[in-house]
């Protein structure tokens, strides 16, 4: 049961950027509420089944987008704005938490797990200032998504938040471990295909708290 709402919830992630910006481009929103609504209700109902009361939240916004939809779509429409402000600012938050002193930057945390032993002073600097780019980053995606909301069709708005914005990121990605293949040249680097598995199989709870 899990795997499959795991699946679903990873089907829907991937729908709704196709289902709104498809949508903006025949005049109307609603496939894109609909499944963003949908990712709300499913994400908040696994939560409250694990206990945690973000989950609530999270069933309020779905509820509340569906009757803005329903009977204020102006509402609607202004709360679609909202997902890739506040997800550009989560990640930042989470990245520049680690950067206090007295925390382990999250980059680092992540490199000290995936090679298996502590790190020595080169790599601790470098994660470091990866940390501090991906903090940067994720500022600069947010106010993107925010000054496009304002200024900008809302083609163009959908096009750099759906699409762009996840390209951008993967850029990012790819010359940062260009970059730190020649600058650590020390460590043993799996390549990139091999680097993202990496990623992907680190227990986040393995990670120290900052």
């Amino acid at each position: 049961m899990k795997m499959t709402n795991a699946r679903l919830l990873l089907v829907l992630m991937l729908l709704y950027p196709l289902a709104l910006h498809g949508g903006v481009f025949v005049g109307s929103v609603m496939p894109g509420i609909l499944v963003l609504s949908l990712l709300l209700l499913l994400s908040g109902g696994g939560l409250v089944m694990k206990g945690a009361y973000l989950g609530w939240g999270l069933i309020l916004l779905g509820v509340g987008l569906l009757i803005c939809q329903a009977y204020y779509q102006s509402a609607a429409q202004v709360m679609l704005f909202l997902p890739p402000i506040l997800i550009n600012l989560l990640l930042c938050f989470l990245f520049a938490r680690t950067l206090s002193a007295g925390s382990t930057p999250l980059i680092s945390a992540f490199a000290r797990v995936a090679h298996g032993h502590e790190l020595d002073e080169v790599t601790q600097r470098y994660t470091r200032a990866v940390t501090q780019l991906w903090v940067y980053v994720f500022m600069l995606l947010a106010l993107l998504s925010f000054l496009l909301a304002l200024f900008t069709p809302l083609e163009v708005w959908s096009l750099f938040t759906n699409f762009i914005n996840y390209m951008l990121v993967l850029a990012v990605f790819f010359i940062e471990y260009q970059v730190r293949i020649r600058h650590l040249s020390h460590l043993d680097h799996p390549g990139f295909i091999g680097f993202m598995r990496l990623l992907g199989k680190i227990d986040l709870h393995s990670l120290p708290k900052s």
